[in-house]
This record gives C-alpha cells, structure tokens and sequence, in this order.
C-alpha cells in the first residue's frame, strides 16, 4: 500500500495495477471507499476504467483487540452484482515500517 495524499492510498498488485481508496474512521471501524483503479506507468498513476469489468471495491475492518481485527471486502459490479468477496477474522504478528 502506498499513501498518495492525505487519507487516499493506493493497494498495489501484480504488474503495477492498484486499487485506489480512501480511508475513514467511523469511532468502530475502518472503512475502505473505493475511488477507482490505476496502473503505475513510468512513475506515474493512470485512471483504468475497470470498475465496468470488475466492480467497485469496498471493505472495513473492525478492531477486535491490539493484535486481532475482522474484516470483509467485496467488489460489486452495478449490473452483474459481487464479482469478489472475502471475510475473516485476521491477527497481526509481524509489523514493518518504512521510512
């Protein structure tokens, strides 16, 4: 994941393709809004019109303890309905920052 500015982070996948989002704090839980897909090109962050293939993303997570949180995620396609969807319960054990 990679902060683009202020609360809008871009997820990053295989070929420099990301799904760009934006994160909110609702006073229980973090809330993924989609804002659409990109391709890192040269540097640079093109707009993909994906969102007509695949859906528009959602997800939150929900704090359970200092090292757990649930979370769900779902695409959503406007015509077709989910076109992919996971949820679970998830711990973290190793935390890395970068500088």
């Amino acid at each position: 994941m990679e902060q683009i500015q202020g609360n809008i982070l871009v997820e990053f996948m295989r070929f420099g393709i990301g799904w760009k989002l934006a994160y909110e704090w609702d006073g229980k839980k973090v809330i993924l809004r989609h804002k659409g897909y990109v391709w890192r090109l040269f540097g640079k962050l093109l707009p993909l019109p994906l969102s007509w293939v695949m859906g528009e993303g959602h997800a939150e997570e929900t704090p359970l303890s200092d090292d757990d949180f649930s979370m769900w995620t779902h695409a959503k396609h406007s015509l077709f309905g989910p076109t992919f969807g996971y949820a679970g319960t998830f711990k973290v054990t190793e935390v890395k920052c970068q500088k």
